[in-house]
């Protein structure tokens, strides 16, 4: 921890021994070496060496990337129990409902508090992504009877002649597949 080498009598040692039982691995985990465990077991080490250190702030970008479910659990209770304070950046919605932090968003070049919690900023994202969508068809929707409207008033604008040539033409169904010729 901190690069310094830890006596097996010390008070750290001991408290090393505490921290990683805490993150759910066994107080002997300290005699193992660090290549032998799993990917969340290296992640519960790390963690209860942080822990170990007493910082009084975390800074953490995306710390359930590569952890198993045990291992975020023991993160979300790491990061319950800390007592300074959590800068937490993640995208993990089980990560973001379970802990006891207040919630900001980034986005659109502001920050904002989420006071109603993580679930009603959900619904609210949702509702909004659903209103975008709806306007978005509409739109498409106006687009093409504007098409369809242009089109029909070229062709009762066009002289004869071209109105005669274009019957002749071939044109395209509705349904984009199969080609027909006009009468």
């Amino acid at each position: 921890i901190g690069g310094e080498p830890v006596s097996r009598g010390s008070p750290l040692y001991q408290q090393v021994r505490t921290e990683l039982g805490t993150k759910g691995l066994p107080s002997s985990a300290h005699e193992l070496r660090i290549r032998d465990l799993s990917g969340g077991q290296k992640a519960r080490v790390a963690f209860a060496a942080i822990a170990a250190e007493r910082p009084h702030v975390l800074l953490m970008d995306e710390p359930t990337n590569h952890l198993d479910i045990e291992s975020v659990d023991a993160l979300i209770d790491g990061i319950n129990g800390f007592e300074g304070g959590v800068v937490l950046i993640s995208h993990d919605r089980r990560l973001l409902q379970r802990t006891d932090c207040r919630l900001w968003v980034c986005g659109e070049a502001t920050i904002k508090p989420l006071p109603a919690g993580f679930e009603a900023y959900e619904k609210r994202v949702l509702a909004l992504i659903a209103k975008r969508q709806a306007a978005e068809e509409e739109r498409a929707a106006f687009r093409a009877a504007e098409r369809q409207r242009r089109r029909q008033q070229a062709a009762r604008l066009a002289p004869p002649k071209a109105k005669a040539k274009a019957a002749r033409a071939p044109t395209q169904s509705a349904g984009g597949a199969a080609w027909r010729r006009g009468l």
